[in-house]
């Protein structure tokens, strides 16, 4: 076994006997992490999985795939696979690359729900996670995006863990040939149009030569920083928490913030009012600037169709056009039958008999006006407990799912559900807590009956 696999991530993160779902490409790395990882989960009785999604790009997907297979069933491992057109999913200004991760990440969150797995574990290295690093560097990045690649963070239904961070490729190839295991080859692994691949061939060469102890230092570095990086954000976000608005803080309050916290505010305030884009270093000296002048009114345009406007001793973020701003943390709306439309949130609620919400989202659904459609349509409405209402989301919020009570913000991250709609998307709720959390499902116990909810976001409305 890899003297440096980190087995103490896994089972320091799961309980004893939880499932574990390794994503199995096939390649070199995968391969060895599957051998390991077999070897391991054995010892210990854990069961483990692999998964493998074929994305349809190259021509020899499915012989790949086949490969996979039989490697599984001579280990025992149970193999999941699954075919995606992912070509077909790079569209609108979406990647190749970015359209199969995103399928390959929903096919993983699938099977840990459907399947019980607590965990999914991938191959990521130390190579790996260095030219992450210097990939983050060369773009320009801020502290988070130089921490690398992160051995733990929530997926679906539970956390993506990766156990290989502090192991070479060259050490993963030497545990290969010492066991001679076959593996598949990628053969864009050596295109060096590709920047990590250049990188990889040209450059960590020279960087390795200079220091032999070039992977362990720079995981130190990703270490250190990801603590400072973690303990900066908790601090912001208690700040952010004592606002009254998500999206609005007082102008004095800010000046007075050291730069690392209020541009970390700013961010904050920045999501708060729906923002999806991604600010850069130039947008935060921008807003610096705005609170030093101190001329209002005066309004700065952002990414993602954002203002920020200083008024009244206040500096407030709202989507552009926005006829009034968003509700505070304390907005709540009783849960009535039928159709209501909240402009300032930009969603249209629908609530009834199944039959009867069918067919409103089916007609929706043919128009081709939907941007976002959460729906559950066999929710027991006699099953809750006191007042329905909405509200918004708020700190700390927990859901009962699967008999553990569960984050909301770390289900609305797995989920994939954008920034720009967390601040915004109305909850259902009861006297006992969260019923219905969109884009993940109902509280245990909820399911079943006759009635449907569904949360509408209009297209258009993603701005």
């Amino acid at each position: 076994m890899m003297k440096r696999f980190d087995a103490a991530l896994i089972e320091d993160n799961l309980p004893s006997g939880t499932p574990v779902l390794l994503a199995f490409s096939g390649g070199g790395d995968s391969r060895a992490a599957l051998s390991v990882l077999a070897e391991h989960c054995a010892r210990v009785g854990r069961p483990l999985g692999a998964a493998h999604l074929d994305h349809a790009i190259r021509p020899a997907s499915a012989e790949d795939a086949a490969f996979c297979a039989a490697v599984c069933a001579e280990l025992g491992v149970t193999f999941h696979t699954r075919r995606v057109d992912v070509p077909a999913m790079a569209v609108g200004g979406l990647g190749l690359e970015e359209a199969a991760r995103n399928a390959r990440y929903a096919f993983f969150a699938e099977l840990m729900v459907e399947q019980g797995y607590g965990a999914v574990i991938t191959a990521h290295q130390a190579d790996d996670n260095l030219e992450t690093m210097l990939m983050r560097l060369v773009r320009g990045s801020g502290l988070r995006g130089l921490c690398g690649i992160p051995p733990v963070r929530p997926l679906g239904s539970g956390l993506l863990l990766r156990p290989f961070l502090r192991v070479s490729r060259a050490e993963m190839e030497e545990y290969l040939h010492r066991h001679g295991l076959a593996y598949l080859t990628d053969e864009t692994n050596t295109d060096r149009t590709y920047l990590r691949n250049r990188l990889r061939a040209e450059v960590i060469p020279v960087l390795s030569a200079c220091n032999p102890t070039l992977l362990c230092r720079t995981a130190d570095t990703a270490e250190a920083l990801r603590a400072d990086a973690a303990y900066l954000e908790q601090a912001a976000e208690q700040l952010y928490q004592t606002l009254p608005t998500p999206n609005c803080a007082p102008a004095d309050w800010l000046r007075e913030q050291p730069d690392a916290m209020r541009r970390r505010l700013f961010l904050l305030l920045y999501r708060g009012s729906g923002g999806s884009g991604m600010p850069e270093q130039t947008h935060f000296r921008a807003l610096d600037r705005l609170l030093a002048e101190g001329q209002q009114p005066a309004s700065l345009s952002l990414p993602g169709a954002v203002t920020a406007r200083l008024d009244g001793g206040e500096l407030t973020f709202f989507p552009e056009g926005a006829e009034r701003p968003l509700p505070n943390a304390d907005w709540q709306m009783p849960a009535r039958q039928g159709r209501v439309k909240i402009p300032e949130l930009g969603v249209l609620l629908c609530l009834g008999q199944s039959d009867e919400v069918g067919e409103f989202v089916n007609n929706l659904a043919e128009g081709e006006n939907i941007y976002r459609l959460f729906i559950n349509r066999c929710l027991n409405f006699d099953k809750i407990i006191g007042w329905p209402h909405w509200r918004l989301r708020r700190a700390g919020d927990r859901i009962l799912l699967g008999g553990h009570h569960r984050s909301v913000k770390k289900l609305l991250s797995a989920a994939g559900i954008p920034v720009a709609l967390r601040g915004r998307l109305p909850i259902l709720c009861d006297e006992e807590g969260i019923v219905f959390l969109p884009g993940v499902g109902l509280r245990d116990g909820l399911d079943g009956g006759s009635s449907a909810l569904a949360v509408i976001i209009p297209r258009g409305a993603e701005e």
